[in-house]
């Protein structure tokens, strides 16, 4: 058994599509906004009677870099079988950081309003590409 998410970043919508797969099978594929994003669910194969949500939260960027939580929850006929809080993860230009849901980075909870804007100015110019 193998399963696995995609989440793409779409920047001109704030929103990011989604992708839930088990087995090499797409269990769902939605377009998610980023500012209020709804939990995604879906049935499992051959347990149809249950429910499992992803609900992602706390998404906002730093810089270059997005900040986004997640957690999930299963239930049958109304009964939670499992609620599950993860790490929230920061990826972007700096790679990859795990953080606690809550956690404080640099003094703030939310520190995309004090993100410092990039000038550009180290950026290199590449010669066109000779094959």
């Amino acid at each position: 058994m193998n399963g696995c998410a995609n989440l793409t970043y779409i920047p001109e919508d704030f929103a990011f599509e989604f992708r839930m797969i088990f087995n090499n099978r797409v269990l769902t594929k939605n377009r998610i906004s980023g500012k209020n994003p709804a939990p995604i669910c879906v049935h499992p194969p051959r347990l149809g009677f249950i429910e499992v949500c992803a609900n992602f939260y706390d998404v906002y960027f730093v810089g270059r870099n997005m900040h986004v939580c997640m957690e999930m929850n299963g239930n049958f006929e109304g009964f939670e079988l499992f609620n599950r809080s993860f790490n929230c993860l920061r990826i972007g230009d700096k790679g990859v950081k795990i953080l606690k849901p809550g956690e404080q980075i640099g003094g703030s909870v939310n520190p995309s309003l004090e993100a410092e804007v990039d000038s550009g100015d180290d950026i290199e110019d590449y010669d066109e590409a000779v094959v």
